[in-house]
């Protein structure tokens, strides 16, 4: 196995608790149990964090690109990450735009990993829907699957290698042993 360089992360039903249809505030923002205690071990141990996330909710105008950029600097400050480079990128894009950067496509993704500057083989991409998993196998990034947010209904449905975790916590702690032996 290629040691790891840069994780991707998913946003919603990863990092916060699903809000139906979108975030669409600040005040909305849940951070889902452990995720800020499993971003820190990840930056103690030097990995590279990249949030790639679509939200559509922009196109739709149920939150504008401010209020995304407000959620953003929340989830910074909530996990106590604020002194790291985290980058986040969005796919603020409707469906009907077919564009390259809403997954399943890898827009955001080979982004990600071009400004980091390392290899697909080196990042491994968290998720919990078949579009995270789709976007990530088709550029050859390892997909773990958590089953918050979506995941457990993913669960159901054929994903190649992928791994299964129950929590991000349970699988940064897999990322670590498996990174540092």
């Amino acid at each position: 196995m290629v040691k790891k360089q840069l994780i991707i992360l998913d946003r919603d039903g990863i990092i916060n608790e699903l809000v139906d249809p979108y975030v669409r505030s600040v005040d909305e923002l849940e951070l889902i149990e452990d995720v800020p205690q499993a971003l820190n071990l990840l930056l103690k141990y030097n990995f590279k964090i990249s949030i790639c996330s679509n939200q559509r909710g922009v196109s739709r105008g149920l939150l504008s690109l401010d209020t995304l950029y407000e959620i953003e600097r929340r989830i910074i400050t909530v996990a106590d990450i604020e002194h790291h480079d985290i980058a986040f990128y969005y796919c603020t894009h409707d469906i009907s735009d077919s564009c390259n950067c809403r997954k399943p496509k890898p827009g955001l993704l080979c982004q990600a990993i071009n400004d980091v500057g390392c290899y697909a083989s080196e990042a491994l991409f968290i998720g919990d829907s078949i579009s995270d998993c789709k976007s990530a196998q088709s550029i050859g990034v390892d997909f773990n699957l958590i089953l918050t947010g979506h995941g457990k209904l993913t669960a159901q449905q054929p994903l190649g290698d992928s791994q299964i975790f129950v929590s991000l916590m349970a699988c940064v702690r897999n990322i670590i042993t498996t990174n540092f032996p």
